[in-house]
């Protein structure tokens, strides 16, 4: 390592002072503070809450192994290239962010959430696949499923942080070198993604889904805090986040640089990480265990004259909820139940009558009409796409249960006295 390498206050090194070429890291003052972030390391000499995540790796490995549950990669497929910062060919963070901010925005406005996409995707592999091998399970069938969410958010209007990581990073092709990150936790090796491009005094991120700091520059050498501010009730805390750049050795091979993230909510912390090496396909990563972890799929609109229109298909309450948030006057939520699509070919099909207020109270016709009519017109993605994926979506909601379902535990071997 160069002799210029300084820890900084916590006892982590900086970026600005790894010598990339050489790819060694020394002990620090805190002893292995920088080998307990490798998360991909199951050597981990430290219990941290980041250095979690190596067991949660290996748990889900373990679990996978039965044909009972569905099987996921335990982690990215990372570029064997890692994102080297600093580098003096590059413009500064805030040179890079106004060159491409207004690209960006302009973008990520025209674009909806949705994650109804993946889920079709998958039922249609479902629908395919036991026709021609009616012996197959959903969990069999999704062992082979690999999504591909690429172009996706262009094509349709809506998608997942990953097609609009992937869709961003081509936007940007010829202007600047953007990667397609991936973000871990102690809990989920793989639950989000996001863009990063590096430059010559730290990294630029880009979260599409945080409209406030959608594009924000880190310093090598400060941590970057930012405060989300609720309500002052404790359902609506404070969120306090502080993203770092700090430095991984372990079994990379080469340090890698890594984007270190806290965020605090009521008192209590979580821990998450961007590694900074491009992953190859991050829908296999992040959009499949997502399928697996969750048990409904969300779309939502950006917000718009202070609302926000969004929607949600639950396949544990068996509902589609369909809400209407505006600021300073709370929220509106409808529901239908999943089983009022049963039979149902096209959306005029549906019993409206079904439709149903929160906590049960009846509508009016004229909300049922808007609700299942002119609520869709308030999203970008077409309304006869939203309105096939809920119809899809609810009709398979057997088989998607079935993914989130534990396997059995096995019976502990009796002992003969």
């Amino acid at each position: 390592m160069s002799d210029s390498v300084k820890p900084s206050r916590d006892g982590m090194y900086t970026l600005h002072a790894l010598d990339l070429a050489e790819g060694k890291v020394g002990a620090t003052p805190h002893g292995h503070s920088a080998e307990y972030l490798d998360l991909a390391s199951t050597k981990t000499k430290v219990a941290t809450p980041l250095s979690k995540s190596a067991k949660t790796v290996a748990d889900y490995t373990e679990r996978t192994k039965s044909v009972l549950c569905p099987q996921f990669p335990t982690s990215p497929e990372y570029h064997p290239d890692k994102v080297i910062i600093p580098n003096a060919d590059l413009a500064t963070c805030e040179d890079v962010k106004g060159k491409i901010e207004g690209k960006v925005r302009e973008y990520v406005k025209s674009i909806d959430y949705n994650g109804l996409h993946v889920v079709e995707a998958f039922v249609e592999s479902w629908d395919r696949q036991h026709s021609e091998n009616p012996s197959m399970t959903p969990s069999q069938v999704f062992h082979q499923f690999e999504p591909n969410s690429q172009s996706e958010s262009i094509r349709t209007h809506g998608g997942t942080c990953v097609s609009k990581a992937h869709d961003i990073v081509k936007l940007l092709e010829g202007t600047v070198e953007a990667h397609v990150v991936v973000e871990s936790s102690p809990n989920s090796p793989a639950n989000h993604a996001a863009v990063a491009i590096p430059c010559r005094d730290g990294i630029l991120l880009i979260e599409a889904e945080n409209s406030r700091d959608m594009i924000l520059p880190l310093m090598l050498e400060a941590s970057n805090e930012q405060i989300y501010r609720g309500d002052g009730t404790p359902q609506a805390p404070d969120i306090n986040v502080a993203i770092r750049i700090v430095e991984t050795p372990g079994n990379y091979r080469l340090s890698t640089p890594l984007l270190q993230k806290t965020v605090a909510v009521g008192g209590k912390e979580e821990y998450f990480q961007f590694l900074l090496r491009p992953v190859n396909r991050p829908d296999l990563s992040v959009m499949k265990r997502w399928m697996l972890t969750t048990d409904f799929y969300p779309v939502s609109s950006g917000w718009h004259d202070g609302k926000q229109f969004s929607l949600k298909v639950n396949i544990s309450q068996g509902t589609v909820t369909f809400q209407i948030q505006e600021e300073g006057k709370g929220d509106k939520k409808v529901r239908i139940p999943l089983a009022a699509f049963d039979g149902v070919k096209e959306w005029s099909d549906l019993d409206k009558s079904k439709l149903m207020g929160d906590k049960g109270a009846t509508l009016t016709q004229e909300e049922r009409d808007f609700f299942l009519g002119d609520f869709f017109k308030s999203f970008h993605t077409s309304t006869d796409l939203l309105q096939r994926q809920i119809i899809t979506i609810a009709q398979h909601r057997d088989t998607l249960q079935q993914l989130t379902k534990k396997p059995p535990r096995p019976k502990e071997p009796s002992v003969e006295h």
